[in-house]
């Protein structure tokens, strides 16, 4: 008896481990779309296109975090849901922490297959999703001295126009003079 439930609480564990693996998956094409975007801005920051697209880049940037919010909001709930299981697993094979690597033999072998293929394919997804933020994090960091660099120009620009403008008689107006003639 204890063994089928063991199998059931596994069984549960692993379907569980797959709806995550899909929202991971969401997740880690969430980065990559948002690092394409932010590839691309950065482009137009190159070019001096960054005043006209910074106001959708940031919208841009807070849905796709508020987006990624509620994915990991779902997580934890598939999370809250898989560890009365885990803790059922532990106490039916007198365990002091999850970890399945110790009483591989007393699982049904396909339960146990799934379970560590679903832990595997979720570590790789998440060591991605690390790795993509890291660069567009990078890359945001790039695009905001550029922005911070574009506005100080401009406030540069500004100053010097006003301090012109206050000043008319000591920076009189330039002339085109024809040398030619």
């Amino acid at each position: 008896m204890k063994v089928k439930n063991l199998n059931n609480h596994i069984q549960h564990i692993n379907t569980g481990l797959k709806q995550q693996v899909q929202l991971y998956l969401r997740l880690l094409q969430m980065s990559q779309k948002l690092g394409k975007t932010l590839a691309e801005e950065s482009d137009k920051a190159v070019d001096g296109e960054t005043a006209e697209t910074s106001e959708t880049l940031s919208a841009h940037i807070t849905e796709v975090m508020s987006e990624r919010g509620l994915i990991i909001k779902d997580i934890t709930k598939l999370e809250e849901d898989i560890r009365p299981h885990k803790e059922s697993v532990m106490n039916i094979l007198h365990l002091k922490e999850f970890n399945l690597d110790k009483v591989q033999d007393l699982i049904n072998a396909d339960l146990r297959r799934d379970f560590f293929e679903q832990k595997r394919v979720i570590e790789k997804i998440i060591k991605e999703i690390i790795e993509i933020d890291h660069k567009n994090q990078t890359t945001m960091k790039n695009i905001m001295q550029d922005v911070t660099a574009e506005l100080k120009k401009i406030k540069q620009h500004h100053q010097i126009q006003q301090t012109y403008l206050d000043r008319p008689e000591k920076f009189p107006e330039p002339r085109f003079i024809d040398s030619k003639k």
